[in-house]
């Protein structure tokens, strides 16, 4: 018995793998016919997967921005999608602001070394502080109070490193003020883990009780992406 619980484990999690990799197969594809009007994006070199973004995740992102124009963008975690984001800033969206938080001195001498970002694309580095949310410990920035009175457009949540419970809690508090009248986007990356599935079901019910309407949608390749609009961004279900 145990040897056939562990067999069928072993099927299921290698077929599932498959899948995903298939997903992602086609998501490439549905990524790099989106920016064919784009030669600003077709000739850069992303680096796709593993730590970085996957195409869902591209895929989504470039959408987004193509699409709704956010004018004032707050990013957590600089990397990949960072480097999309400045590209649009600088061929596509004139008027836009791009924060991006980060956390690792090492990682942001390293990336910037590599990638010049547009100069309306501003790292704001923040050391990481252990957080307690519904009493379970994870890990946020420490800044973020900083952030929480401005309003954005996209919220792009994708740092600090994973925790188990609540992971990259942030988001609770730069949207704690939130009201009906505010409209954005938010994308939360590695959807796939429970920590990030939990504080989504946190925020979703802390933007409930204050009357704010959302839509969600998942986009699933090797990683998970959720997006999440309010009513005027609704339609970031049918990306």
């Amino acid at each position: 018995m145990l040897k056939e619980t562990i067999r069928q484990w072993i099927d299921h999690s290698y077929f599932s793998k498959l899948l995903k990799q298939k997903k992602e197969a086609v998501w490439a594809h549905v990524y790099h016919d989106s920016i064919r009007d784009k030669p600003w994006l077709t000739n850069a070199n992303f680096n796709v997967g593993r730590w970085a973004c996957n195409y869902s995740f591209l895929y989504v992102l470039n959408r987004i921005l193509s699409d709704y124009k956010p004018t004032s963008i707050l990013e957590l975690g600089l990397g990949e999608s960072s480097r999309m984001i400045s590209l649009h800033l600088e061929h596509s969206l004139a008027n836009a602001t791009h924060t991006i938080l980060e956390s690792d001195p090492d990682w942001q001498i390293h990336f910037t070394r590599l990638v010049d970002l547009c100069d309306r694309s501003t790292i704001h580095m923040s050391e990481p502080e252990t957080k307690t949310i519904n009493g379970q410990k994870t890990i946020g920035f420490k800044d973020t109070a900083i952030f929480a009175s401005q309003k954005f457009d996209l919220y792009i949540v994708d740092a600090p490193g994973g925790s188990h419970r609540f992971s990259r809690p942030d988001i609770l508090t730069l949207l704690a003020d939130a009201t009906p009248k505010d409209q954005f986007i938010i994308i939360i990356d590695d959807f796939d883990r429970s920590g990030e599935r939990e504080t989504y079901r946190e925020l979703r019910k802390q933007l409930s009780s204050k009357g704010i309407a959302t839509y969600p949608e998942v986009y699933e390749g090797v990683k998970t992406v959720l997006a999440l609009g309010t009513e005027q961004y609704k339609f970031v279900q049918s990306l």
